[in-house]
């Protein structure tokens, strides 16, 4: 059982709210508009954008974790 590296973990989570938090500053005008509003729920473009950014980062981030440790686990002469 593969286990689990808090400060790599720490970092990663660090280093994506970093990026959403300067794409929220960069385009805070653009992201503050409605895309849906119900009596209980307004979903702005920033909900959808944040998502999609912190998905993509740690998508990246888990398979560079995956590819260095299989290379690691490689024999090589």
């Amino acid at each position: 059982m593969d286990t689990l590296d808090l400060h790599k973990e720490i970092q990663t989570a660090k280093d994506a709210a970093k990026a959403a938090g300067k794409l929220l500053d960069v385009n805070k005008k653009d992201l503050n508009q409605s895309t849906y509003s119900s009596d209980t729920d307004i979903k702005l473009k920033a909900d959808v954008k944040l998502k999609i950014l912190l998905n993509q980062y740690l998508s990246v981030s888990l398979l560079f974790q995956f590819w260095q440790k299989k290379v690691a686990s490689q024999k090589i002469i």
